[in-house]
């Protein structure tokens, strides 16, 4: 877990599933981590990754990024 805590907040399941807001992620998450994570909590399943390997891809290309980005350094 990012937060150390869970990403909604409600009483029951059905207020968690309403909640349009999220824990706030901390400010050291790279934004492209941020944008994945975020993604995956769209209310809107819809807006969420179709699949565990769309989620799994968005990370190998992070991943990528960053090795790439400490080859560079």
């Amino acid at each position: 877990m990012l937060t150390g805590a869970l990403p909604f907040r409600g009483k029951d399941l059905f207020g968690q599933k309403r909640a349009e807001s999220y824990t706030p992620l901390p400010a050291d998450i790279p934004e492209a981590l941020r944008e994945i994570v975020v993604k995956c909590l769209k209310p809107d399943p819809a807006q969420r990754p179709q699949s565990a390997d769309e989620v799994r891809v968005a990370l190998g290309r992070l991943t990528a990024q960053a090795v790439v980005g400490t080859m560079v350094s």
